[in-house]
This record gives structure tokens, sequence and C-alpha cells, in this order.
């Protein structure tokens, strides 16, 4: 894999990384997972649709860094009809979550005590959609604009598998090259992490200075007033 350089001019590179560091990052990884912005990569017809317009049944990116979504609809799902939840929350610790103050109708004080959020308030699952967002960057070009991966509830126990799978070789997501695909086992679009290959210490360095820029964005306030096009 080809290095990536920057202008050290403009550089938030920060200092390269011990093995042992990286291996702490990789537990606090674990533990923040017990669980954009930016352009969304859209799943259609089983292939991956880039922001670009480009079809792909998998694609190469690294992990910037990744966020907890908690999300409750009002009423029956209809893909034909698309509108915003009525309740949301973001977070690093999927265990004390609050909902956003602009939620217009929140359900609980916090996710931990709502009714919603509970297993079998919807069958065998939970009325309230628990995802994962993730900010990516193509591994061919790691200074490139960030975009983002929204992982349903039912693909987010496969990437919690894929966390604990790096952090066995003392690696986070952001120090490897990851490939995209999706589950052909399943009739549903279920997105699935494979195949980590390690990038070298100083790509991880680029990568770290965009971390903090990644959270910020995926943390933004959910946009609760959008109407369906």
């Amino acid at each position: 894999m080809s290095k990536t350089t920057i202008d050290s001019s403009t550089s938030t590179a920060i200092a390269v990384l011990t093995p042992e560091q990286l291996a702490a990052e990789a537990q606090a990884m674990i533990n923040k997972a017990g669980s954009l912005a930016g352009d969304v990569i859209k799943v259609k017809n089983k292939k991956f649709v880039l922001p670009d317009g480009r079809e792909s049944e998998t694609f190469a990116a690294v992990i910037i860094d990744f966020i907890n979504v908690h999300e409750f609809y009002e009423g029956r799902y209809d893909p034909k009809v698309i509108k915003p939840p009525v309740c949301a929350a973001k977070g690093t610790d999927p265990k004390n979550m609050v909902p956003f103050d602009e939620s217009p109708k929140p359900q609980a004080d916090t996710c931990n005590e709502c009714p919603n959020n509970q297993f079998g308030s919807e069958g065998k699952g939970k009325a309230c959609k628990n995802g994962m967002w993730l900010s990516v960057v193509p591994a061919d070009d790691l200074t490139a604009d960030p975009l983002t991966v929204k992982l349903a509830p039912t693909a987010t126990t496969p990437f919690r598998r894929y966390l604990t799978l790096l952090a066995s070789t003392g690696r986070p997501h952001f120090s490897v090259v990851t490939n995209f695909a999706l589950d052909n086992s399943v009739d549903y679009a279920k997105i699935i992490c494979e195949a980590p290959v390690p990038l070298p210490m100083e790509d991880v360095s680029v990568v770290m200075g965009r971390r903090a820029d990644a959270m910020k964005r995926l943390g933004q306030v959910t946009n609760f007033n959008f109407t369906a096009g």
C-alpha cells in the first residue's frame, strides 16, 4: 500500500504511537462499542452506492471513528415515506445516552430507562433503533473528505465482533484498512466489516489527527425537521 503524504506545513498529524499505546486504544475502542456528517454511503440492490454515484459490492476504507445512534420513529415503517425520528440520541457510551433536547417527542429522560429501548418493546427487538454511524476515508486517500457509513441494528453485533478481533491483535479501528461488504446469507442489506490490513504507522498518525473533527461531525444534532422529497 502506498504511503499517504501531506504538506508538513498544514499537517495535523500527531506523534507516532507505540504498539502499547495502540493496544490501549484498541481496548478503549471495545469499551466505547459496548455498544455524520459528511456524505453517506448508501446501499441499494445489494450494492454500495458512493456519493459520486459509483456502485460496488465492496469497498476499502479506514474507520476514523464511530458513534452510537438511537432513533425512535412513530408509526409503522414505510420505505416509501421517509420521515425523521421523533426522539433520538447519540453518544460514545451506549449505557449513558440521553435524548437530544431538540427531540420533538422525547420518550424518557435517559435511553436506559426508556420503555422503547428495551428488548421486547417491538417483537423480540427494540422499538428504538440502536445503530452506529461510522466516519470513514478511502484507503487510497486518507486526506479525502470523510464519508459516513450507517450501520442498522442488525449490523452492530457483527461490527462489535470485528472490533473484538482487532483488539485481539492490538490494533484499533483507525490503524487498519477495513473491507466493507454485504452479508449474502440474508435477504436484507446487512453491512459487514472484514479482512483488516494494518496501516503503516505514519499513516495511522494522519488518521489520528482527523478523529476530533470526525467525532464533532458524527455527534451533530439529528435533523428532526426534514420533509420527504
